[in-house]
């Protein structure tokens, strides 16, 4: 794989914009804490413009607000900007930020994860299922509304050119207008790999539109991802790891490069690219609302008219200053207040002329009552395993002409269309919940290796469903989501899917405790992936395989007060479909079932925290599905802030481990994890990996360092078989928000 040298170009992009930040300044705490209190994303400063007559001018403080859109019906859920200082050090983690993934070493590289009843499935090429820590559904993408133009650019660095990795993110949103806004997200990751044949470069490039006005609204995102990643089918000899002077004939150590791996001139290649609609209208009427004194919208309604009123009243006096330069006389004409054109405020009559909130204040607010629904998704993935160099007992089967290489290619699009309509929730005492009906239509075709020379196998699967869903998203006390659907025609009959969510929220001396609750029950087709594929040494048409019966129930109870997360929930499935020793799709026909709870409880002793999480599962069947009994995370830092209250500051250790289990196996040829082979059967676990690092916050920049693995030593310090880690090395980050 070639080795780019990003460095320099991301140190230049990033020096470009700090002159940028001269204008950050001038703080106005008042609207700070207001916009604060209100839940608004808040730089600490304002911006300041002067104009040729050396008049300051304040603009309004950055107000940000972050959303995703739901799949299916595209409702809109929000969710906090991303600018918390804890666990920074860990966002760039593949193993997740508190490890709850196996993955092959090296930044990037596919992962699956240990805790089963958090595994989420992709109804796509299963190829790309493991890619979650780099790739990102539309859906989950966060689009933003703010009130000034926002960016964010973030930088990780680990290791040296020759084995380091690097990850380069740059989010950038700007509104046209109040509800018309667009951004860019850009995601360059490189890991060159401290092991011989396992470098990895992922390149994402999004962009994205949203209008929220009252009557209609719209998402859209484009989304295109390549990923390539060179296999090296693990290290040749466990040992070269577990004893180290063996292998290396009584020398201190061995070079991690130098360590022999199974392949070489092999690699796995996945691209997706994926555009995202949905969009709106809605019918309902208008109506007259007082705004509440103390509110939001009353002190936004203030504020605005107050700016609007100053603005006003100094270009009059600028006018009046160039009349006066030249020699001209002012009118009424000149007036600016006097202009037909002239902005009136919210409500004149009520409002008066001092504006100082003595007087009430009105809108008019537009109540949507029905909504009318069309969301569309069209997604081509394509697929590649090639290999220039094999030995001829390399694999057991062959299934195309050999002459030591492979050359797979597999292609998949999707076309999904829903219609809904939906009576919205809220727009009268009596409508407490939202209620929603819909139908979605799916095609999915598939083209892959024929035995026959210049001929393609493809397959069509064609879907449709109906559905409905009964949502309550308002209120503080209570909200829950049932959604169900069933196939109607085509390859979805007999399938259904149906799924509930609940919270329910109790203040309580003080502290707010929440009670959520999840079910589900679905019964669906087998991946196709795990139906059909064809390959040079990976051949199957398995269209024998049931649907896949799944039930699963999950409570969680939350005290933000006292730091406890609790959480339980029990799975079932009948005709769970994995990968084999072989890499061949089995299924295991009859019940499967595992049991989960999670406790999580962080302390607090003034400038001291403690962070705490022990999961405890288990698997009816650990031959078929394997899991390891415990998995811990605890992390113990200080934190506190320094050089007069500016820089938040975090200096902490934490630690990840997890119990002895058979974990799954990794095989390039398929791109996936499968069971360990009864011939080559090794336990992974059993050690901790330890981390120490600080962070830091100033104004819009955070920063971390970070020594990761510093416990390194003659161990198994293995998350997949045969795949040792990343040994001890020093890691770096950056990421910066600018408000311009």
């Amino acid at each position: 794989m070639t080795r780019y040298r990003s460095t320099g170009w991301v140190i230049a992009f990033l020096l470009f914009f700090v002159p940028l930040t001269s204008a950050l300044h001038a703080q106005d705490i008042n609207n700070q804490n207001q916009l604060e209190r209100d839940g608004y994303q808040v730089d600490p400063n304002m911006r300041v413009n002067k104009d040729s007559t050396n008049v300051e001018i304040k603009t309004p403080a950055p107000r940000l607000y972050q959303w995703v859109v739901t799949p299916t019906l595209g409702n809109i859920v929000s969710q906090p900007v991303d600018t918390l200082l804890h666990q920074f050090q860990n966002s760039n983690y593949t193993d997740g930020l508190r490890g709850h993934y196996n993955y092959l070493g090296n930044v990037g590289s596919p992962r699956i994860n240990r805790i089963v009843m958090d595994r989420t499935s992709n109804d796509q090429l299963l190829f790309l299922q493991p890619y979650s820590f780099y790739l990102r559904q539309p859906w989950e993408i966060p689009m933003t509304n703010s009130n000034i133009p926002y960016s964010n650019l973030t930088y990780y660095k680990a290791g040296d050119k020759v084995n380091g990795e690097e990850n380069f993110k740059a989010y950038f949103s700007v509104n046209a207008t109040k509800d018309l806004a667009f951004g860019l997200r850009f995601n360059y990751l490189f890991g060159r790999g401290y092991y011989a044949n396992q470098a990895t470069k992922e390149i994402n490039a999004t962009a994205f539109a949203s209008y929220t006005g009252e009557r209609y609204q719209l998402h859209f995102i484009l989304t295109d991802d390549d990923i390539k990643v060179n296999e090296n089918g693990g290290i040749e000899d466990d040992r070269y790891i577990t004893d180290p002077q063996e292998m290396s004939e009584g020398k201190a150590s061995y070079e991690t490069m130098n360590i022999p791996t199974n392949m070489s001139d092999t690699w796995n290649y996945n691209h997706a690219t994926t555009a995202f609609l949905t969009h709106r209208y809605n019918l309902g009427f208008t109506k007259r609302v007082l705004l509440k004194k103390g509110s939001k919208e009353y002190e936004e309604a203030l504020e605005t008219e107050k700016f609007r009123r100053a603005a006003e009243e100094e270009a009059r006096k600028q006018e009046e200053l160039k009349l006066k330069e030249s020699g001209e006389k002012p009118t009424d004409r000149n007036r600016s207040d006097k202009r037909e054109d002239a902005k009136e405020p919210l409500d004149p009559s009520m409002m008066g002329d001092s504006i100082d909130g003595s007087k009430p204040l009105f809108k008019s607010v537009y109540v949507p009552v029905t909504s009318f629904i069309h969301t569309a998704e069209v997604r081509g993935d394509i697929h590649r395993f090639i290999s220039t160099n094999e030995d001829a007992d390399q694999y057991d089967n062959t299934y195309v002409d050999y002459q030591s290489l492979s050359n797979d290619r597999m292609t998949a699009m999707l076309i999904r269309n829903t219609f809904g309509i939906n009576l919205m929730e809220g727009f009268n005492k009596y409508a407490k919940a939202g209620l929603s009906a819909y139908v979605t239509h799916k095609l999915n075709r598939y083209s892959m290796m024929s035995t026959t020379e210049n001929v393609r196998d493809e397959y069509d699967q064609q879907e449709v469903f109906v559905g409905g869903e009964l949502r309550k998203s308002q209120g503080t006390i209570l909200h829950y989501t049932v959604r169900g659907e069933v196939g109607a025609a085509q390859d979805a009959l007999g399938q259904f899917n149906v799924t509930g969510d609940a919270d329910v929220n109790l203040p309580l001396w003080g502290d707010t405790l929440t009670l959520k609750a999840h079910a589900e029950v679905k019964n669906e087709l087998a991946p196709f992936t795990m139906r059909h594929y064809h390959g040079t040494h990976f051949w199957w048409d398995n269209e024998d395989l049931d649907k896949v019966f799944t039930s699963k129930i999950k409570g969680e109870l939350l005290s933000t007060r006292l730091g406890t997360h609790l959480s339980a929930g029990v799975e079932n499935i009948k005709n769970y479909t994995y990968f084999a020793a072989d890499g061949m799709p089995a299924q295991y026909t009859g019940d499967l079932q595992i049991a989960q709870a999670t406790f999580e409880q962080n302390f607090q002793f003034g400038i001291f925290h403690l962070d705490n999480e022990v999961t405890y599962q288990k698997s009816s069947q650990q031959d078929i599905l394997p899991v390891p009994d415990l998995n811990l995370y605890h992390n113990f830092y200080l934190r506190t802030k320094l050089f007069k209250k500016v820089l938040d500051f975090e200096l902490g250790v934490d630690v990840r481990y997890f119990s002895k289990y058979y974990a799954p196996a990794y095989i390039p040829g398929i791109g996936n994890f499968a069971l360990q082979s009864d011939m080559d059967k090794v336990e992974v676990g059993g050690y901790p990996f330890i981390n120490l690092y600080a962070n830091m916050n100033l104004k819009t920049v955070r920063i971390f360092a970070m020594f990761y693995h510093i416990n390194q030593s003659n161990g198994e310090y293995f998350l997949t078989p045969h795949y040792p880690t990343n040994q001890m090395l020093f890691k770096f980050g950056l990421s910066w928000n600018f408000y311009d």
